[in-house]
């Protein structure tokens, strides 16, 4: 975008020109590698949460499906279901960079330890997005490895594991609004009037 302005002085215009330059996303984030990868049928055969729904097979080391997202509401806790590939037993891990930071750390992994899904079976993890998550879009990534050694990195442990798969994904956590409550439900509220006294509740969103 182009913004010109135009400062008479002496007869003489002026024109001042501001460029607004976009940031490019995902610039920094680690991209996992594997000896094998999926060539011998370890991949992730499916992935459900919220709005994505993308069933590919086997596709590359590393696939990029940011351009499939859904929305995340801190306060609300939601599935995430695994279809593993039918050939082989595989293990999961999955990340959703909460900071925006590009850097998936261990405090923004959404199972403490890795799912273990049977081949042609499926996995769900269950996660509460937290309320510290920065308002914006950012990135989810789930990986499958066939019997790791540790701990799944979210990096690939510098291209040590042999077979398996990663995928990202967007992931949009909404700004919060003034009538942001964070309510999921209200078992009971019971109020009582005594001489038809007037008064207003006031509910602050902390």
């Amino acid at each position: 975008m182009i913004i010109h302005l135009r400062n008479f002085f002496r007869n003489t215009s002026l024109i001042l020109s501001f460029f607004l330059i976009a940031n490019t996303a995902w610039a920094d984030y680690c991209t996992p590698d594997y000896i094998t990868g999926t060539g011998s049928g370890d991949y992730i055969d499916g992935v459900e949460l919220g709005d994505i729904s993308n069933f590919t097979g086997a596709g590359d080391d590393w696939n990029d499906y940011t351009d499939l997202s859904t929305t995340l509401v801190p306060g609300l806790t939601y599935d995430l279901t695994v279809y593993n590939t039918p050939s082989w037993s595989e293990s999961y891990a999955v990340w959703i960079d909460w900071d925006q930071d590009e850097i998936f750390t261990e405090d923004e992994r959404l199972n403490p330890t890795d799912l273990t899904v049977a081949a042609g079976a499926t996995g769900t993890i269950t996660f509460t997005v937290p309320f510290t998550a920065f308002p914006g879009t950012t990135r989810l990534r789930v990986m499958c490895v066939y019997f790791p050694p540790g701990a799944i990195d979210p990096c690939g442990a510098g291209g040590t594991y042999y077979y398996g798969e990663a995928e990202d994904y967007s992931i949009v956590i909404p700004a919060a609004g003034p009538y942001d409550l964070g309510v999921t439900s209200i078992d009971s509220l019971a109020i009582h009037i005594i001489d038809r006294i007037n008064f207003n509740i006031i509910i602050t969103n902390i």
